[in-house]
């Protein structure tokens, strides 16, 4: 995915400056962008903020900072969760674009590879 300016090209920088490979990087910046066009404070019906948390993931994220978190927290624990829950371990097996983010969508999305 190619950004420019805006929350996306910061989200770009942080991936990549946080050992992301460019087609991870890329995947998990498709997976944002579907999930909230990059509005780091959206409200959806199936969930809230740049990933849509929802359930359990969202109570912890309010359990741990009130309102609305900073994007930068957001991919902390993306992050956390992408290199921690063997849920999303599909993620780091993927070894292209496609891959991962099919990876991406299934795993931490849906939790489950």
């Amino acid at each position: 995915m190619n950004c420019l300016t805006g929350l996306c090209a910061a989200i770009s920088l942080w991936l990549t400056t946080h050992g992301y490979e460019p087609f991870q990087r890329d995947a998990i910046l498709k997976s944002l962008w579907v999930e909230s066009r990059f509005e780091q404070c959206v409200s959806g019906p199936s969930g809230m903020y740049l990933a849509q948390w929802a359930g359990i993931r969202l109570t912890y994220i309010h359990a741990h900072y009130p309102g609305c978190p900073p994007w930068e927290w957001q991919l902390e624990r993306l992050d956390y969760e992408l290199r921690n829950e063997p849920a999303y371990g599909c993620f780091w097996k993927a070894h292209d674009y496609p891959a991962a983010y099919s990876a991406f969508r299934r795993g931490f999305e849906h939790g489950k590879c």
